[in-house]
């Protein structure tokens, strides 16, 4: 993936299932762990909505529904394309 590309999401994904979103550098995935979990500070909730934003991609009305309310064990990845952020299951908010 090129440097300025947004993340791709996996084609035929449930908006509720995000799938792994590939992000271009660590530093990157790391910033965007960091504001989803000051997000979750904040309002006790982070959203699908929320992150897609952090990443620069649409979200839909469904995408407020789901999310996260912990921010415990995200982890960031190499991929063989960059960098996957890992999150717990979404659930219903």
């Amino acid at each position: 993936m090129l440097p300025d590309q947004p993340p791709r999401l996996p084609g035929g994904t449930a908006r509720h299932d995000i799938g792994d979103l590939v992000l271009v550098s660590r530093e990157e995935a790391e910033m965007v762990v960091e504001r989803l979990i000051d997000i979750m500070d904040k309002y006790d909730v982070a959203t699908v909505a929320d992150l897609y934003d952090l990443v620069g991609l649409p979200s839909t009305h469904i995408d407020n529904k789901w999310g996260w309310t912990a921010g415990g064990g995200i982890e960031v990845r190499q991929v063989r394309d960059g960098y996957v952020i890992d999150l717990p299951p979404v659930e219903a908010i």
